[in-house]
């Protein structure tokens, strides 16, 4: 092979310099089968062609259409989304360019990791929530999570729920957000108790934006309002819902007190209140114990001793 001349007195000599064999290099792959999104280093590693100093490298197979050249080194760096075969060419004063190194990059897709069951935003007092992945065999992780159950009480104000998996040695993750609303703080109270007097009592309840009131007491200034009147002595409640539709429950008790002024032919029951279990009772009248006898009753608050 010519590889220069050296002119003497109007002649000229030629250098010929003979090809060595080819010892058809190898490449190596920092990975040789990586994940969707990675990238592997491919290097040079051993073998000569004819003592090549520089290389060509390409995406591709030798001697077949659709060749990507890449550049130049003795390594290079690829990302490939797919399976990919690459080639490297060696040059020098007399490389032979049929000596070439080649290798295949094995790419792997990453596993789906969406998964579906989360929505909210959800009450602190909410049901549970069984979320369900795309591809098994991964791991929920994230406030109120335990396994694949979702519980919004136990996830105070809610965050962020991630699901990872690994198949085949490729990763992926997903998010997803969620939002937990706490129990309005419902109250109710009354201005009882009923007498002849004040023959209604007024139920004032709190700590939200709606109310639904029990059965028995009428809502004032229109449905969902805070305010009701009864007319009966008894127990009530109400739902109390928050803005973000949240909702509780709180109760009262109306007391009712016996008419001081019955009319003539009319009976009243007269109740004595007190404190105790089992106590004994003497009822008088005009300061003179009548006709009927002492009686047991129930426990009481209160009592009205017997004229001394």
């Amino acid at each position: 092979m010519v590889s220069g001349y050296r002119q003497r007195s109007g002649s000229f000599n030629l250098l010929v310099e003979d090809c060595p064999n080819p010892v058809t290099p190898t490449i190596e792959a920092s990975a040789a089968s990586i994940c969707t999104g990675e990238n592997t280093t491919l290097s040079i590693s051993a073998g000569t062609v004819n003592g090549a100093n520089f290389w060509y490298w390409y995406e591709g197979v030798y001697g077949e259409a659709g060749q990507i050249y890449l550049g130049t080194g003795p390594s290079i760096v690829v990302s490939p989304t797919s399976n990919r075969a690459y080639f490297a060419l060696g040059t020098k004063t007399c490389s032979v360019v049929s000596s070439r190194a080649a290798i295949s990059i094995t790419v792997n897709n990453r596993p789906d990791a969406s998964f579906s069951g989360l929505a909210g935003p959800y009450c602190s007092a909410g049901a549970t929530v069984l979320l369900t992945p795309t591809t098994a065999g991964g791991t929920f992780t994230g406030p109120g999570m335990a396994g694949s159950t979702f519980t919004p009480a136990s996830a105070g104000t809610g965050g962020t729920v991630v699901y990872s998996l690994t198949v085949s040695g490729c990763s992926n993750s997903s998010s997803q957000n969620t939002t937990v609303n706490p129990l309005p703080l419902a109250t109710l109270s009354n201005n009882g108790p009923i007498t002849d007097s004040q023959p209604t009592a007024t139920l004032t309840a709190g700590g939200g934006t709606t109310y639904a009131f029990s059965n028995g007491a009428t809502p004032q200034g229109g449905s969902g309002g805070n305010t009701a009147t009864v007319i009966q002595p008894g127990a009530y409640s109400v739902v109390v819902t928050s803005a973000a539709g949240c909702s509780a429950s709180a109760q009262t008790t109306v007391i009712g007190a016996a008419s001081q002024s019955p009319c003539r032919g009319t009976s009243a029951v007269l109740t004595v209140v007190a404190p105790g279990n089992g106590l004994t009772y003497q009822w008088y009248k005009n300061g003179k114990p009548p006709p009927t006898t002492s009686s047991t009753l129930p426990p009481f608050s209160r009592a009205r001793p017997p004229p001394a």
